[in-house]
């Protein structure tokens, strides 16, 4: 007979066990799909853009993704494909893609000629991992929608109801929230979160597809960016850029030196990470969370 104190007890698998008992989860972080009557529940009328930033060598993957957009995704909802500016190869991939797929083209981050920074996951200077993580900070330039969500081309949709996954709703209050995921039990980007010098850096945001943020709070990721590295993030007399760019770009060397430094690979930073991280510390209200194995992290 299996129970949980054959299974699960510290006894027997030590003091990370999770105790339901003593779980400190609260009713308003369980996300409620139907309501009392099982029906599912309803959601205002949202605008959602879905971000993809990808680039040409990713065609193949990027067309299994957007049939299952086709699929899946709500038809009110926008679809917007986010390819590298200057590449002939990328503007064909462009006129490849559904009337419904809305193409933006974004150029290079105006710090490129001084990036000479190679990461283990790629070989040679990783601009093109760095050009991906700065444009979605920016992504509230090519979307008017209530919420953004930032997809990677190498994901597909499999389900029906993706608004009811991606939103919680609390009908007495007469808001929603948008769920975003974490994990508490590993970190796969360790140096973005500590780079930012916040107190709680026991969960990691690189979870889960898509993530999807209030419009306006992509300005206050920069924000909080451009505050904390301005001094280190000094701009070259004539170089063209705002103050977060080279903000960025002086946090994207913190992060790699941060990692170096630990004896770890050259990290590069996740906007994910990054993004979740400044939001748990900063909006946690404006959310729905939802944290794996949060109990190792008292969260």
């Amino acid at each position: 007979e299996l129970s949980y104190e054959k299974c699960c007890s510290p006894d027997l698998v030590g003091p990370l066990a999770f105790n339901p008992g003593r779980s400190g989860l609260t009713y308003q972080l369980h996300h409620n799909l139907v309501d009392s009557s099982g029906q599912p529940r309803k959601l205002p009328v949202l605008k959602v853009d879905l971000f993809v930033r990808t680039y040409y060598q990713k065609l193949h993957e990027l067309t299994l993704l957007l049939q299952s957009v086709a699929l899946f995704w709500p038809v009110e909802w926008g679809t917007i494909v986010a390819l590298d500016g200057g590449s002939e190869r990328d503007r064909a991939v462009c006129d490849l893609l559904p009337r419904w797929a809305r193409c933006v083209f974004i150029e290079p981050p105006p710090f490129e000629a001084w990036l000479n920074i190679s990461f283990s996951s790629v070989a040679g200077p990783g601009r093109g991992l760095v050009w991906k993580e700065w444009s979605e900070c920016w992504a509230d330039r090519h979307s008017s929608a209530d919420y953004i969500a930032i997809m990677d081309s190498d994901v597909v949709f499999t389900t029906f109801g993706i608004p009811h996954l991606l939103f919680d709703y609390d009908s007495e209050a007469g808001a929603e929230r948008s769920v975003i995921w974490g994990h508490a039990h590993e970190s796969y980007f360790p140096s973005t979160v500590e780079q930012l010098e916040l107190k709680h850096k026991h969960v990691d945001f690189m979870d889960s597809f898509p993530f999807t943020l209030r419009r306006e709070h992509f300005a206050y990721i920069r924000s909080r960016i451009a505050a904390l590295f301005k001094r280190r993030g000094q701009q070259p007399r004539g170089a063209p850029g705002t103050q977060f760019d080279w903000a960025f770009f002086a946090y994207v060397k913190a992060v790699h030196r941060g990692s170096l430094a630990k004896g770890s690979f050259g990290e590069c930073p996740s906007f994910h990470a990054m993004a979740g991280a400044l939001l748990w510390d900063g909006a946690r209200q404006d959310y729905a969370w939802y944290v794996r194995h949060g109990q190792l992290a008292d969260v």
